[in-house]
């Protein structure tokens, strides 16, 4: 990757103040023209991202994922044995396209290994787990992932409070049962990568945000823009967006909270949402918080997503809505593993979610979807 001035951070920091002024003269409420045309590449999006957002039933379904012996004990179980589970647990949930695989992450510090598990959905609220997979054993920690088309994309950091090795990852799961790692990822030179949210342009470049915070820089989003339509040819430098120049339409506080899971949500007519999910009580994802997903809206430039020569820039980043979920009887916790879905046929969000750790030998998962 390209070394990056030293006045860049700078630079960064003046357009974020730039925009934030200009939005905040134009009024919370200011009608934002799309930044993109209709396309067919926004074929499978929702025509109403907010109003799919706001149909989600606030109570989901539960499914029961059979484990049998693919996660030895004590791992990823809050028993003594195992240090009551902080060691070691889940991170991120996302289903694959039209088809019946949620994959999940984990991160292990005991063992020092990153971990991708495998679930096949029966359609009947319940599934078997198929495979679990060591993704690294230096960079333990694997966040909240993303999933878009057939690109899975996965945050690692681990080793040395998180500065030694941390990266995005990049998998084919056009044969979601097995991923398949590409030879592309985002190297990020000590920076953390929590949560990372994915998805393709209008003008077919890729655009990845990773969420970081913690790691003496303050808590922001790290975009990153591909160099050509396909992910194989990397990406330029990150340009950060700090979470204090969050905008929020009337009746929403403008905050950005430090969420465990992020995805992008494109709409059919080129608009940019993203969800973030959290609980209360913030890393304490074994205890009882009130767990909320977040809507804002990515307005981004317009030279990002020209056809000719795409210039990364600085979004505008509002808040629109949230929504409070229900995890009962320890079926999910939104600081564990949450994700969201749209299914590309009948372009329906849903949500899934997951505790931390397992219950015994069986994996809860909870499924929200419009009533």
């Amino acid at each position: 990757m390209r070394t990056v001035p030293r006045w860049a951070p700078l630079r960064g920091l003046l357009a974020g103040i730039s925009l934030t002024v200009a939005a905040l003269a134009a009024g919370p409420d200011a009608q934002q023209v799309p930044q993109f045309a209709a396309s067919p590449a926004l074929a499978s999006a929702p025509d109403d991202v907010e109003g799919a957002f706001a149909a989600l039933a606030t109570a989901g379904d539960p499914i029961a994922i059979a484990v049998g012996g693919l996660i030895a004990k004590p791992a990823y179980r809050t028993s003594l044995d195992n240090g009551f589970g902080f060691d070691n647990h889940f991170q991120g949930v996302q289903r694959i396209g039209a088809s019946d695989v949620v994959v999940l992450s984990g991160a292990d510090a005991a063992a020092s290994a990153a971990d991708l598990f495998v679930v096949q959905l029966d359609g009947q609220g319940s599934g078997t787990l198929v495979s679990a997979l060591t993704l690294d054993d230096e960079a333990w920690h694997a966040g909240g992932i993303a999933a878009h088309e057939s690109i899975l994309a996965v945050p690692l950091y681990g080793n040395g409070g998180g500065r030694r090795k941390s990266q995005v990852r990049f998998y084919d799961v056009s044969t979601p049962l097995a991923p398949r790692q590409l030879s592309v990822s985002i190297e990020r030179n000590g920076r953390k990568a929590i949560a990372v949210a994915l998805t393709r342009l209008v003008n077919a470049h890729w655009l990845v945000a990773v969420l970081s915070g913690r790691d003496g820089e303050p808590r922001r989003l790290d975009f990153y823009l591909s160099r050509g339509t396909e992910i194989a040819g990397g990406f330029d430098e990150p340009l950060a967006w700090q979470t204090a120049f969050v905008r929020a339409r009337n009746g929403q506080a403008p905050s950005f909270s430090h969420f465990q899971n992020i995805n992008f949500v494109p709409q059919s007519d080129g608009r940019l949402y993203l969800v973030g999910f959290h609980n209360t009580f913030v890393n304490v994802a074994a205890l009882p918080g009130r767990d909320y997903a977040d809507l804002y809206e990515v307005i981004v430039p317009g030279c990002v997503t020209r056809a000719e020569a795409p210039v990364l820039a600085h979004p505008q980043i509002v808040k629109v809505s949230n929504k409070r979920l229900a995890c009962r009887g320890g079926g999910c916790n939104l600081d564990a593993a949450a994700g969201m879905h749209v299914d590309p046929a009948s372009r329906a969000l849903s949500i899934y979610a997951a505790p931390g750790w397992l219950d015994g030998d069986s994996l809860k998962l909870v499924r929200y979807t419009s009533r």
